[in-house]
């Protein structure tokens, strides 16, 4: 969102409605760990070969995030904030609840969409000890702040 603000709204003749979609914050790093499980990473000749996760269980992954290793990946809550930490999202939706979002736009372009699926990591076992779920969640309490509040 400060990018957002920084770089290219200064830019616009108009004030745009800004639409976004968040995870829940356990689920999103778990999403990322399926992403950086897939094949192409894998190959160490790839330009981001040093993000490959397929070699880790997701609590190892886990661990390795929680231990200052973010693979690049960096904290969900940043990307919804503005630089002084406001949210500066005009219409938040949980990513569970992707219904509301379609709902919303067919409402605004007055059409019907349909999604197809597209991108599909590799299917991967969520498998995290309860101690471990816990230490992701403070460390995301800022982002469960803003899914559970600021959202539609």
């Amino acid at each position: 969102m400060h990018r957002y603000e920084k770089f290219l709204e200064p830019f616009l003749d108009v004030k745009l409605e800004k639409v976004g979609v968040i995870r829940a914050p356990v689920d999103w790093i778990f999403s990322w760990y399926k992403y950086l499980s897939r094949d192409a990473p894998a190959n160490p000749n790839r330009p981001k070969h040093h993000r490959y996760a397929g070699n880790l269980s997701f609590a190892e992954f886990a661990e390795e995030y929680l231990d200052g290793n973010e693979f690049r990946i960096g904290s969900p809550s940043r990307f919804y904030t503005s630089k002084n930490g406001e949210i500066h999202i005009d219409h938040l939706y949980k990513y569970d609840e992707m219904c509301k979002l379609i709902s919303f736009f067919e409402t605004r372009l007055c059409k019907s969409i349909e999604l197809r699926t597209k991108n599909i990591s590799p299917q991967k076992k969520f498998e995290l000890p309860a101690n471990l779920h816990s230490q992701l969640k403070l460390k995301f309490s800022a982002t469960y702040h803003i899914y559970e509040t600021k959202t539609k």
